[in-house]
């Protein structure tokens, strides 16, 4: 079985898409981070990663949301082009790791009978 971010479950629902980009957005909690964001199908170049930001933004004023977040292609590096240019544009940037796991591997417990 092949795991992936895309088997993450996602609240916010997408609102609009093109060959590089899907916008995903959930109105019922606009600061939720993790639920209002673009995800990049490709990796993009700093042009289009600029044009995309613009449009996140000016989407998000509207909308009353002061954050941008953006989710690069999984499994895809930074060039150093493109993280000394998010370093000079102030944005912070990090990785996430994916753990797949069955639910009878889980470790066993007992409850304690004092509690």
């Amino acid at each position: 079985m092949n795991i992936s971010f895309d088997n993450v479950h996602k609240f916010g629902n997408i609102l609009f898409e093109t060959q590089l980009f899907k916008h995903y957005h959930f109105p019922d909690m606009l600061n939720y981070y993790s639920e209002n964001f673009v995800a990049f199908k490709q990796m993009p170049s700093i042009h289009e990663f600029e044009s995309t930001s613009s449009y996140l933004r000016e989407f998000h004023k509207k909308n009353g949301q002061n954050h941008l977040m953006f989710i690069l292609p999984e499994n895809k590096s930074l060039n150093h082009e493109f993280q000394k240019y998010l370093n000079l544009n102030e944005y912070d940037y990090s990785y996430n790791e994916l753990y797949f796991i069955q639910p009878e591997d889980f470790p066993k417990f007992t409850k304690n009978p004092i509690l």
